[in-house]
């Protein structure tokens, strides 16, 4: 009977610790929430994150801690920077579900010191006040495209379904 009673006592301690150990490898920190165009009340999460792949503006990354791959854009390089592989980066964003235009997981509000949205769902820092894109680039009028000369600066990368 005490051999019952010491197993018991050691396996509910180790599902404690185990339990315990499994909650403090979060995908994310949860640092506020943000409320999306339907009203849907979302956690705005921080993570630090390395580079997986880099395809124009769209970037695959995954959370250092826990290995989850997302993909994001994050703007023309123009206005944020171009990214390498292997870089870590600190992120603050809103998971979101992959069924967009983009098949983005994950709406990047901030990467590092750069603000990339104000607003969850909002429209990108790049596009200016109207929608016009503000950096250099082909004409064309719309979220994340520049008018003037040069590099063209499309970015417009949302999960506004979400």
């Amino acid at each position: 009977m005490k051999t019952s009673k010491k197993l018991f006592s050691g396996l509910l301690t180790l599902a404690i610790i185990g339990s315990m150990g499994v909650a403090s490898v979060s995908a994310a920190d949860t640092i506020g929430s943000v409320t999306g165009n339907d009203g849907d009340v979302k956690d705005l999460v921080q993570m630090q994150a390395e580079v997986v792949n880099v395809d124009g503006s769209q970037v695959t990354f995954k959370d250092i801690q826990t290995g989850q791959e997302y993909e994001a854009g994050f703007g023309p390089s123009w206005f944020t920077k171009t990214y390498e592989v292997g870089e870590q980066i600190t992120l603050e964003g809103v998971e979101t579900v992959a069924d967009n235009d983009h098949g983005h997981n994950f709406q990047v509000m901030k990467v590092d010191d750069t603000v990339l949205r104000e607003a969850f769902e909002g429209g990108p820092a790049w596009a200016g006040a109207r929608g016009e894109g503000k950096g250099q680039g082909g004409e064309g009028k719309g979220m994340g495209q520049g008018e003037g000369k040069g590099q063209k600066g499309s970015g417009d990368c949302d999960n506004l379904d979400q």
